[in-house]
């Protein structure tokens, strides 16, 4: 039988190709075998569509707490899951419950099988995972994975608590100007034009002044919009763009500091909970490279890694990467000297874990303000391009 992969390999670029296996499992685990990652595999020869399913982050954060709790407790891995089942709420969670527990039936090792029914879940949540099932430290895992998706809740929760009051004072605002626009504007036109004279002439001018300036805006969300989504488009299927583009986010300023903040803080929590369980520190590096989301900071970290095998030091593994934190390899030399390195990850873990805290709190207490300027923009372009030349036009028909 033939299969089509789709995998993610040690250097973070993610390829699909067609191999030949007996069965599903055996082709799943011929790609783990070469250290590379399954994201989605269907039958080429069946209508049979993507084993994978994609996972909701409430799903995947509620799974992670149970079993988390369950694993802690000495319970083994099928036990947990027939627990989740009677016990989660939500109908995501059982159903993940309820398909790992047919893998795990059918043979199949519970990394292998989250790696293909897990779909959502954060790539480093893989990485953690085969790591606990090699060390035979499950609960180790689960509970670090725990502690992982109760901070990244924290900072989704607040990005979106502070853009619920934002999105609906700008969607009221938008439904106030289309209204103005439809409703209100045409019957002042009409009223102005009935009284004829210059009155006429200086309405329709404000209007077509007025529809000039609202349509190129509309033009300039539009295209906006279009390039978004087609960067978004090429980024998902294009390899080669994803890494340009991924290098692009992370030298755009101010918001690409956030963005390395952001993979320096997974690279260390993966690279802390991977050293603490007596993974070689290449491998380890591997297995954090192909934990990134961002495809050039994983490429950072792969070159980091071929230094490494080639008898660099870590620090200056790392040395020559532009997109690798200065203090960061600092860091990692002062490790080094110490013989500390585990040490060391956890305290750049830490740092990075307040200075993403940082950049979150500071986005929501700019979010406001930025709102607020905007709907002073609105209200004053309305005033200056409608309500003013109809009160010049009041004025010279009285």
């Amino acid at each position: 039988m033939k299969f089509s992969v789709k995998q993610k390999r040690r250097d973070g670029r993610v390829v699909e190709s067609v191999l030949e296996a007996d069965s599903q499992d055996s082709c799943e685990r011929a790609v783990a075998d070469k250290g590379a990652l399954v994201i989605s595999i269907r039958r080429v020869d069946s209508d049979s569509k993507t084993t994978k399913r994609r996972r909701s982050s409430a799903d995947i954060t509620e799974f992670t707490s149970i079993v988390a709790t369950l694993l802690s407790s000495s319970l083994g891995v099928r036990d947990a899951l027939a627990i989740v089942r009677n016990v989660a709420e939500r109908p995501g969670v059982v159903d993940l419950a309820s398909r790992l527990s047919a893998r795990l039936e059918k043979g199949q090792e519970f990394s292998a099988a989250i790696a293909v029914e897990g779909e959502g879940l954060p790539p480093i949540y893989l990485s953690l995972v085969k790591i606990g099932e090699r060390t035979g430290d499950l609960a180790k895992s689960f509970s670090r994975l725990d502690e992982y998706m109760a901070d990244k809740r924290k900072v989704r929760q607040a990005l979106i608590g502070s853009l619920m009051y934002p999105a609906v004072i700008l969607c009221v605002l938008v439904i106030g100007v289309i209204g103005v626009s439809v409703y209100v504007l045409p019957r002042l036109t009409l009223i102005f034009s009935a009284l004829g004279g210059s009155a006429t002439e200086a309405v329709a001018s404000s209007m077509a002044r007025a529809s000039a300036v609202f349509g190129a805006f509309a033009w300039i969300l539009g295209l906006s919009a279009a390039a978004i989504v087609a960067l978004v488009t090429l980024r998902k299927t294009n390899a080669a763009a994803k890494a340009s583009i991924d290098a692009v986010m992370l030298k755009i300023p101010i918001i690409g500091r956030y963005f390395v903040d952001a993979q320096t803080l997974d690279f260390a929590f993966a690279m802390e909970a991977l050293t603490n369980a007596g993974i070689p520190l290449d491998e380890a590096l591997g297995e954090a490279a192909m934990a990134a989301t961002n495809a050039a900071f994983a490429g950072c970290i792969a070159r980091g890694r071929d230094n490494v095998r080639r008898g660099k030091p870590l620090s200056e593994a790392f040395a020559a990467e532009t997109s690798f934190p200065r203090h960061v390899v600092q860091w990692l030399a002062v490790g080094e000297r110490t013989g500390r390195v585990s040490e060391i990850f956890t305290n750049i873990r830490l740092f990075y874990q307040k200075a993403v805290s940082m950049w979150t709190s500071r986005f929501v207490g700019l979010v406001e303000p930025a709102v607020s300027v905007i709907v002073g923009v609105v209200i004053v372009s309305i005033v200056m391009l409608f309500i003013l030349p109809l009160f010049t036009a009041y004025g010279s028909v009285l």
